[in-house]
């Protein structure tokens, strides 16, 4: 026991109601990333399953994952197998064009292109100095801090930007 719970029993009963007060905040906080989590589930489900071009319903996922993630950005890009090229089908949230320098993307090129062709996921929360970012000047600018990715890898068909946000995210390899 350290000298502050030596003190009093009235200090005592406060910090224990304070521990118990933290313990249910970081469930409440459990609970709602759960929540939030089936949330995305359920809409990219009902994007699968809905009888539409594949591009709309990969339109529908990215904005789902802006929305549910709390991210700037998300893109979805599918594989050219016969040329080993990633073409971006679905951008949501700040940008949303599809056609600009990211829209094609040689597999093992790129930080897109390099995590396809490591076939692992990634995250990070230091976007600003990360070397697979090439774009430095524009993450410090727009406030970037982290950078997930979910990829399927360059044997998929599909590969997930998953968002860049403005804040540290959680989950996969740093």
């Amino acid at each position: 026991m350290d000298d502050l719970e030596q003190s009093s029993p009235a200090l005592l009963t406060e910090l224990d109601a304070l521990r118990a007060r933290v313990a249910m905040l970081e469930q409440g906080e459990a609970l709602q990333e759960s929540l939030r989590t089936a949330a995305l589930s359920r809409d990219v489900g009902v994007a699968l399953v809905q009888d539409m071009p594949l591009q709309h319903s990969l339109q529908q996922i990215a904005q789902a994952l802006v929305h549910h993630l709390d991210a700037a950005f998300a893109r979805i890009w599918t594989l050219n197998t016969s040329i080993q090229v990633l073409e971006l089908q679905a951008s949501a949230g700040l940008y949303t064009h599809l056609d600009g320098a990211h829209s094609r993307v040689p597999v093992g090129k790129l930080k897109i292109g390099l995590i396809a062709a490591e076939r692992l996921p990634l995250l990070t929360n230091a976007v600003p100095g990360d070397p697979r970012v090439s774009e430095q000047e524009w993450a410090k600018r727009e406030g970037m801090v982290a950078f997930r990715d979910h990829g399927f890898g360059a044997s998929s068909t599909a590969d997930t930007e998953s968002p860049v946000n403005k804040r540290p995210v959680h989950g996969t390899r740093a």
